[in-house]
């Protein structure tokens, strides 16, 4: 039995998780390349509770966040590869919700949840870039005179998505495993 559908529309987007963790990454780099030429001299490279700047550095440390985004990247890339390995040889490796049923599921039924799975991953990171793309450019606009701290109410927004996704992205997981047991036991 397959998971059940979403509409067209969402599974699209979902299918497109990927394009967007990519595109993501070539934003980090974007921006910095855009803001990098109009930083003069020491930048904020940490900031306080409250967004204020606390420490700054040379312009080189401008490709940290992009470099740490590329690398995050590239990292859930092989571990969403992974999962979809591990779900369907080696599946007691792979901690998930009702996990004891999903163990006694047949490979193929295994991997009809893999994609939950990746699709977890990948909106996870196009998240997490998000994130850096906020600090950059509020870093940018501090650098410059723009404003005088990082804007923490965006990043606040960023981090309650990235909860409401992990949160909604693992009941679906836990919902298709259900599906496919009780397909099993019919």
């Amino acid at each position: 039995m397959s998971p059940a559908r979403l509409p067209l529309a969402w599974e699209r987007f979902l299918s497109l998780l990927p394009v967007f963790a990519l595109a993501s990454v070539a934003a980090l780099w974007l921006l910095g390349a855009l803001t990098l030429g109009r930083l003069d001299g020491l930048i904020p490279t940490h900031f306080d509770g409250a967004g204020n700047p606390d420490h700054l550095s040379d312009a080189a440390s401008w490709w940290i966040l992009p470099a740490i985004g590329t690398a995050l990247t590239a990292l859930m890339f092989g571990v969403a590869r992974l999962l979809r390995w591990l779900v369907v040889h080696r599946p007691g490796l792979v901690n998930l919700p009702r996990k004891a049923a999903f163990v006694r599921l047949s490979p193929e039924a295994r991997a009809r949840i893999a994609p939950r799975l990746a699709q977890l991953v990948m909106g996870i990171t196009v998240l997490v870039n998000l994130v850096l793309l906020a600090i950059i450019r509020d870093t940018y606009r501090v650098a410059v005179h723009e404003i005088t701290r990082l804007a923490i109410w965006k990043l606040l927004v960023c981090f309650a998505l990235l909860l409401v996704w992990t949160v909604v992205g693992s009941l679906r997981v836990a919902r298709a495993i259900r599906r496919e047991t009780q397909a099993l036991a019919a």
